[in-house]
């Protein structure tokens, strides 16, 4: 790491630790000290360490910011939360195209996709089915054949132990015909149905929790800066009005020591 970057966080007594996992993440911050992982490529180490001494800088303006990701009020010293947040969501885009969960969204797309066509398939036979409702045809068969495809309706995955006989059974969806030959097809394409909506649940959950993680004042605020030191330019069109109040509220001294780092690292002038 530069050693100009390196004494500028000593002075500032800011510790520097490279040599964990940084608890899953590329780095984080906390209590005075900045953590990169050690798997992180060279190439991103400034960005990511510009990254978290943003978050530093949001601790001495917001000291409990970590509990709720703070507010942009006070970040930026702003009641227009709305137009700020649209702004910064742009910047965040261009810092970090993750942020779009543009692969989740596809991966949403084709279970959704599926969950429709053995929809489709089920209607052709049984044209009253309703998938948010009870298969009251699936329920007779089960009643009447005690069918351990049973399980099929919450899980993808089965194990069965049985004490007396010191036995497992594990059962699958990829191998239901294998399993089940007896069970009839549109109970089949029924399990399918349930299997992949899971799995777009499952991904929609994932994407609202990423979501709301970059929404979080702390995280638009960190890759904001990140914008700055990697194309001021771009970030000043995304976020004009954020920037023109950074700008201001950096010439009186609110965010500290910010544009020095800034400028160390991207020769940044305000």
């Amino acid at each position: 790491m530069d050693k100009v970057v390196l004494d500028f966080l000593e002075k500032r007594e800011l510790k520097i630790s490279t040599n964990t996992k940084a608890r899953g993440h590329l780095g984080f911050y906390c209590n005075d000290k900045i953590t990169l992982s050690k798997n992180l490529p060279e190439e991103k180490q400034m960005s990511v360490l510009l990254h978290e001494f943003a978050h530093k800088i949001h601790s001495e303006i917001e000291p409990n910011y970590y509990q709720k990701g703070g507010s942009l009020e006070k970040l930026f010293q702003t009641d227009d939360v709305e137009v700020f947040e649209k702004e910064l969501l742009k910047v965040t885009e261009f810092v970090d195209e993750n942020s779009k969960c543009l692969n989740l969204e596809n991966m949403k797309s084709e279970y959704k996709e599926k969950v429709q066509f053995y929809e489709e398939l089920i209607k052709q036979e049984f044209p009253d089915f309703v998938k948010s409702k009870k298969f009251k045809e699936y329920e007779k068969y089960q009643r009447k054949n005690k069918c351990k495809s049973k399980y099929f309706l919450k899980y993808d995955h089965i194990k069965i132990y049985t004490p007396w006989l010191f036995k497992n059974e594990f059962y699958s969806i990829e191998k239901i015909d294998e399993d089940f030959p007896e069970l009839p097809l549109v109970f089949k394409n029924y399990f399918y149905l349930l299997s992949n909506y899971r799995k777009q649940k499952k991904v929609q959950n994932k994407i609202a929790t990423l979501k709301r993680y970059y929404k979080k004042p702390t995280e638009l605020f960190a890759r904001f800066v990140e914008g700055l030191a990697k194309d001021r330019e771009i970030t000043e069109i995304l976020a004009p009005n954020v920037c023109k109040q950074f700008y201001s509220l950096a010439l009186e001294g609110y965010y500290n020591d910010l544009p020095e780092f800034l400028k160390i690292i991207n020769d940044f002038n305000l």
